[in-house]
């Protein structure tokens, strides 16, 4: 079970890393409940091997950092009162956003 978790998020460098190793054999999916380091908890849904939508709730507040092709164009918003988030650009595929603890957020299209 922990193998098949790690193939849809990693954590261990301090970014927290969805669809790394997607097999092909799944092309579209969806998963909730995946616990990452910094008690933060990651949902996404993917179609045509690539993530349409991650869900990110933070336990505590602070720093998070995210990985994924889908941000190249993306929305990110705070769940709880539906507004976009302030968020910087590491590289072309990983962002850097404060978090509320207790926040919600949700990274779309």
């Amino acid at each position: 079970t922990a193998g098949v978790a790690e193939m849809l998020v990693q954590s261990q460098t301090g970014v927290i890393q969805v669809l790394p190793a997607l097999p092909s054999v799944w092309p579209e999916g969806a998963v909730d409940g995946l616990r990452a380091r910094g008690a933060v908890t990651v949902g996404v849904t993917w179609r045509s091997g690539r993530a349409t939508e991650i869900r990110i709730d933070a336990d505590h507040g602070g720093t998070l950092r995210v990985q994924s092709p889908l941000l190249s164009r993306f929305r990110l918003i705070d769940v709880d009162n539906g507004r976009s988030v302030s968020w910087s650009r590491e590289s072309a595929d990983t962002i850097r956003f404060h978090a509320r603890s207790g926040g919600s957020y949700r990274i779309t299209h």
